[in-house]
């Protein structure tokens, strides 16, 4: 923890007054962590984890990443390519052939969004819940049906949909589960204790 003066010198109170006005003791609320060179300047958990249950936010919160996990896609992508278990030039149609555009799509346009793949633009556009787990060839089933938006390289927009392509094709590579992947070679190395891919098989305590 940084010193007094330090916290001071920072306005760790003035900040942590203005984030306590963002919510209330009874709303969803946040974790926040401030650091400088370091040292922790302020730290805390405001409002609830869990409504239903008036669980309160605390620092041992555990909160979906949402699409911040698509960094991590994109590093375990290019630990492949620098293994020469892959590369970026490699066409969709190697491991997903029936996805439209297959032959002319890389996997350099997946990560940077350009490969033109339909993306939906409201959750409805699913025949399924988005939040929910569905089977992976159900999913690339519904991709497929769907007309690309544009050709390859040709605009950019931004796609969920060509990184959980990514994410299958780390698995077409590793012959282990994405899970599995980035717990080995990102999440454990780096110490990241409380990181990881949540699904069917993996649950974390704390959770929001």
């Amino acid at each position: 923890m940084a010193s007094k003066e330090t916290q001071e010198k920072y306005n760790a109170s003035r900040v942590e007054s203005y984030l306590k006005s963002l919510t209330d003791a009874n709303s969803s609320g946040f974790s926040y962590l401030i650091a400088k060179d370091g040292l922790i300047i302020a730290k805390g958990g405001l409002g609830l984890a869990n409504i239903e249950n008036q669980i309160p936010n605390s620092t041992d919160t555990i909160f979906r990443a949402a699409s911040i996990t698509k960094q991590f896609t994109a590093v375990s992508i290019l630990q492949l390519a620098d293994q020469g278990k892959l590369t970026l030039d490699d066409k969709l149609e190697k491991y997903f052939p029936e996805l439209p555009n297959a032959e002319k799509i890389t996997i350099k346009n997946l990560l940077n969004h350009t490969s033109g793949l339909w993306q939906q633009e409201r959750d409805e556009d699913f025949p399924f819940p988005i939040e929910n787990e569905v089977p992976v060839t159900q999913h690339l089933a519904y991709i497929q049906q769907n007309k690309p938006f544009f050709e390859p390289g040709e605009k950019w927009k931004y796609c969920d949909n060509c990184y959980f392509i990514l994410g299958l094709i780390i698995e077409k590579a590793t012959n282990v589960s994405l899970e599995t992947y980035m717990k080995t070679t990102i999440f454990d190395p780096l110490g990241m204790k409380n990181s990881g891919l949540k699904g069917k098989t993996t649950q974390y305590e704390n959770s929001a």
